[in-house]
């Protein structure tokens, strides 16, 4: 599969996401930002770091940092 096949796809993808999808809204936001960082790597001039750094702030914003997804107390290996 060439580049432009590949962002044939990621669109298509978007578009299916903001037209089709009737499920959860903040994971249908997740997923379309997740597709436009993807999109935006296949763009010229984006470098792997960027790529990445998009991908961890989307990541972030998405998901927040893991003291927040632990509840006090979760994780401890402590009996």
């Amino acid at each position: 599969m060439n580049i432009n096949e590949s962002r044939k796809l990621i669109v298509g993808a978007r578009e299916d996401i903001k037209n089709h999808w009737s499920g959860n809204s903040d994971a249908r936001e997740s997923a379309d930002k997740q597709l436009s960082a993807a999109l935006g790597y296949l763009e010229p001039g984006t470098t792997i770091k960027t790529f990445f750094d998009d991908l961890r702030a989307i990541t972030n914003e998405s998901y927040g940092s893991v003291k927040d997804q632990l509840q006090a107390g979760e994780g401890n290996t402590r009996p």
